[in-house]
Order: structure tokens, then sequence, then C-alpha cells
């Protein structure tokens, strides 16, 4: 939920992505301080500041990688699908995780709470399996080329 009374739209609601990592271009954008970003490292956020002011009805994310407390792909939200690689049967942070052989397919607008696998009933859907794979590739591919910066690294110099 999202309050700035004579900026942002009150009582809007909208099944669009935001992604936290869009918070640090989009505030930034909203109070006029972008010359203020990093240009020495790749930023992945998007900035939503024309979303959220209703300037626009998208907010240009389309996905949305998730990954488990061990590090590790668990599922990908694609526009209105989600694909899991991986679940666990519980909520706790220490249920074991599970890997079905085909990844499985839900689609959030008939199936909001995530009960109904696609792929058990039509095939055809595998096509959403490999449009979720392509942010993670292209995760794969920026953090390969710009490796992460460790907690507490304090020689970072950019990328050359």
């Amino acid at each position: 939920m999202i309050r700035w009374p004579n900026h942002i739209p009150a009582g809007v609601v909208s099944d669009e992505i935001i992604a936290t990592y869009d918070w640090m271009p989009t505030l930034a954008a909203l109070i006029g301080e972008v010359d203020r970003m990093p240009t020495d490292r790749p930023i992945d956020g998007l900035d939503m500041s024309a979303f959220l002011s209703g300037e626009t009805d998208t907010s240009g994310r389309e996905d949305l990688v998730y990954f488990g407390s061990d590090g590790e792909l668990v599922s990908v939200k694609w526009k209105t699908f989600k694909v899991h690689f991986r679940y666990t049967e519980s909520t706790s942070w220490i249920a074991p995780y599970i890997k079905p052989q085909i990844p499985m397919v839900c689609d959030l607008i008939s199936d909001p709470h995530e009960t109904i696998d696609l792929m058990q009933s039509d095939l055809t859907l595998a096509w959403v399996i490999g449009a979720a794979l392509r942010p993670v590739i292209a995760l794969k591919q920026s953090a390969a080329e710009y490796p992460h910066i460790g907690v507490g690294d304090d020689d970072f110099n950019g990328y050359n």
C-alpha cells in the first residue's frame, strides 16, 4: 500500500508487479534525485514513478524471480502465471524443498491460491516455463558479467 496525497492517486487497486528492488530508482525519481543513483554498477530495479503517479496503467515489470532461503531458485511469477521449480508442503522455514520432475504452472487469475498445477492437465502450457526462465537466464548472465558486491566490501571501485 502506498499513500502520498497530491502525488499518488488514492483508492487505486492493481494487479501489476512491483519488486522490492524497484523502490530505489522509483523513490529517486519521485523526489527528483535520479542523478544520485549509482552509475558504476547495474541497477536491477525499474523506475515505477509513472505507474504510481497514475501516468501509466502498467508497471513495466512482467516478472518476479523468487529465491529460497538457500539462495536457489524457487519460482518465477511471469505476467499472470507462476512457475514453481521447487516448493515446500509447509510454511516452516526448515521445511525441505520438493523439486517436481516438471515445474508446476499455476494461473494466478483463476487459481490465486496456487493449488492447481496446469501441467498435470495441459502440457501445451509448457511454453510458460520457457517464458519464466528468461528473467532467470538474464539474471545469471548479469551476475556473471557483474559479480555481486560482497556485504561489507569497501574496496569496490566499479566495473571496468
